[in-house]
């Protein structure tokens, strides 16, 4: 593949594809269910329409990147039974980084949610760093920092599970 790499995808079977762009990179993490998508690069998403909804199972490893979420419905959405997401920073420096202009940067309505590391933000008033609002959601949190920028809050649950450990 010629050009700016700014994603790779491992398949169960430890195929790695890399892409440019990040929405083809998550497609194709969707479509190969377990499978890892790592970041090489920071990348933005910007959307006022569609939020990155997650209805399989997939890794997202922010490999010590930023992934930018922009407009009203700039944020990560869990909203299938089948959504087994896993947020990590594999990077051993860290500093991978979820970052949110919306009212949310996760929004957990149904399915699985791991999070193992990484920084987590929203950066506008009147908003939540990671909502979980649905009593089909289980939010497991062992690592990472989450981030409020206003008299918010960072965690709000109202439905669903959380464990913190």
């Amino acid at each position: 593949m010629e050009g700016h790499i700014v994603a790779t995808v491992t398949a169960e079977d430890n195929t790695v594809t890399s892409y440019g762009d990040f929405l083809s990179a998550l497609s194709a993490a969707q479509g190969s269910v377990g499978s890892t998508l790592k970041l090489l690069d920071d990348v933005t998403y910007s959307s006022d329409t569609d939020a990155i909804a997650i209805a399989s199972k997939l890794t997202l490893d922010l490999n010590g990147c930023t992934l930018q979420l922009n407009g009203t419905h700039g944020f990560i959405y869990l909203n299938a039974s089948a959504a087994d997401l896993t947020i990590q920073d594999g990077k051993t420096e860290g500093g991978g980084k979820i970052s949110s202009s919306s009212d949310y940067a996760i929004l957990a309505d149904e399915g699985k949610l791991t999070i193992t590391g990484g920084i987590y933000e929203t950066t506008v008033g009147a908003a939540c760093t990671l909502q979980v609002e649905g009593d089909n959601a289980s939010v497991y949190i062992s690592g990472g920092e989450f981030r409020q920028n206003n008299n918010y809050n960072a965690l709000y649950v109202s439905d669903g599970s959380v464990m913190i450990s």
